[in-house]
């Protein structure tokens, strides 16, 4: 597709695909060193919520994580926490 003839974003003619064969998928592979990203970010905000810091001041500092998701994340750890204190 001739980005000068159609501008960015515009719409091809019909028939005219810009030299894409949308008919190919690809697999896409996991972006190593993801996983430990978000076991350091899991860290982190267990520790900010064991130091007292509110779920919507953590969820300020960390604004690539939903606030439902750092309310999981805190509540799994309080509910294995508490699991684990209880005597058998």
């Amino acid at each position: 597709m001739n980005v000068a003839r159609h501008g960015r974003g515009a719409t091809p003619p019909d028939g005219e695909t810009g030299g894409c064969d949308f008919s190919i998928t690809h697999e896409r592979k996991p972006i190593q060193g993801r996983e430990p990203l978000k076991k350091n970010l899991e860290r982190m905000i267990l520790k900010w919520h064991e130091d007292g810091i509110t779920l919507d001041e953590t969820a300020r500092l960390v604004p690539q994580v939903p606030k439902a998701g750092i309310a999981a994340i805190i509540h799994r750890h309080d509910k294995e926490t508490i699991d684990e204190t209880q005597p058998v």
